[in-house]
């Protein structure tokens, strides 16, 4: 998706995506993020395994370009630290029991006692299980932030040996009124929710009216769910298998939303928005800035801070402050004024040369041309709208002049 959007110059904000490769702005000049990169969450595990004193690991990673990139990065890391790594064993997303069981004794026997995980945890739910089995104790298990472990995958005796675990986590922060709109989700609300009813079998164990609540399961057992009545407590479910407080992705979600709906109120505030009214959506590809300068970050709860750094456009030479039109119109007027006080003194001193050749222009009256030379909108034509070369990310600051128009040079 991140390749076919950058053709077109689409931004792509993700909040999931931690390839090392997404960075790449060349590959993918339109893609940005709310989770750090693969590097990074490798160089941290490496930096903590070296706080710890831990410089014999085994790595296991999933078959996958998430665990076979990160497993190589982390492996760099570690040697760069002075650690050494004992083995790495990948993980297809359906192991034989054979290569489950290879892998598990692998573990018993490694003189490795710490095994960093570089998976999603479902992944390597058959290994956990298997290490569990051939009661494999004395390990500590180090997890990278996929590595989420949920009471449900597992049975009580892997629970329990999993008892200690080590994990990396995103960073996360309260959502401002999410709880409580969780906490009054009521399926009576929302009738045209397809999800909500879904969502309250699973929590409340319960089926509604009209379907059978004495089902078989898969293992023969019977579940007998109780009718659901709409008037169960979604506060009142246990915050271990329902915690709202660690809903990291859902948090990363609400940054990338909030940081397109900060840019797109940038760019319609201030009167902005009619500077866009003569321009063609494919013009505006030329004026997108390859590396822009970054201008905004925003807080733990998503609110914008803005950066005071320049713009700097991919053919300007020098940084220059952007002139107001009346400011042009100004210097245009004194320069006239100049150049014809210079003429008229020059045809007083010398009345008997009508014509011939024009004496050097002064300065201002270069500076003056150079404005108006026809070579192209990035080199030096005055424009208004977006004709000039302006600087997307920061559009207010550029267009804050009068009804929204300001003459902008590079």
């Amino acid at each position: 998706m991140a390749t076919i959007l950058g053709v077109y110059k689409v931004p792509q904000i993700s909040y999931g995506s931690t390839g090392p490769i997404l960075s790449n702005k060349q590959l993918f000049p339109s893609f940005f993020r709310t989770v750090p990169s693969d590097l990074v969450e490798a160089s941290a595990i490496a930096s903590l395994l070296k706080y710890f004193g831990w410089t014999w690991v085994g790595i296991l990673a999933s078959d996958n370009n998430y665990g076979v990139v990160g497993s190589e990065l982390l492996k760099e890391k570690i040697i760069k630290t002075d650690g050494c790594v004992a083995f790495i064993e990948r993980v297809s997303d359906h192991p034989s029991k054979e290569r489950v069981h290879s892998i598990a004794e692998l573990i018993g026997k490694s003189s490795a006692n710490v095994i960093v995980v570089y998976s999603h945890v479902g992944v390597m739910v058959p290994i956990f299980e298997m290490v569990s089995q051939l009661n494999v104790r004395g390990k500590v298990w180090l997890g990278a932030t996929s590595f989420i472990i949920t009471p449900d995958l597992f049975t009580k005796e892997t629970w329990e040996s999993l008892n200690g675990t080590i994990a990396f986590a995103l960073h996360v922060a309260d959502i401002p009124g999410f709880k409580e709109f969780v906490h009054n989700l009521n399926p009576a609300q929302t009738p045209d929710d397809i999800f909500i009813e879904l969502f309250w079998e699973k929590a409340f164990n319960c089926k509604w009216h009209g379907l059978n609540t004495n089902q078989v399961q898969a293992d023969g057992k019977k579940n007998n769910a109780s009718l659901c009545t709409g008037k169960e407590d979604v506060a009142s479910l246990d915050p271990v298998l329902f915690d709202l407080d660690n809903l990291r992705y859902t948090y990363n979600a609400y940054l990338a939303v909030h940081s397109f709906a900060h840019a797109l109120h940038d760019l319609i505030i201030n009167n902005s928005w009619d500077a866009f009214l003569e321009q063609s959506g494919a013009s505006l590809v030329y004026y997108l800035p390859l590396k822009p300068e970054p201008t905004e970050k925003f807080d733990n709860l998503g609110k914008r801070q803005t950066l005071k750094q320049p713009c700097r456009g991919r053919w300007k030479k020098k940084t220059q402050k952007p002139i107001r039109e009346e400011t042009l119109r100004e210097n245009r007027e004194k320069t006239r004024k100049v150049g014809q006080e210079e003429s008229d003194r020059e045809e007083k001193q010398t009345p008997y040369l009508k014509q011939g050749p024009r004496k050097p222009e002064g300065r201002q009256a270069q500076e003056a041309r150079t404005h108006q030379r026809p070579d192209g909108p990035w080199m030096g034509t005055p424009a208004t709208s977006l004709e000039g070369r302006a600087c997307l990310l920061n559009l207010p600051e550029y267009f804050s002049g009068r009804k929204g128009r300001q003459v902008v040079w590079n």
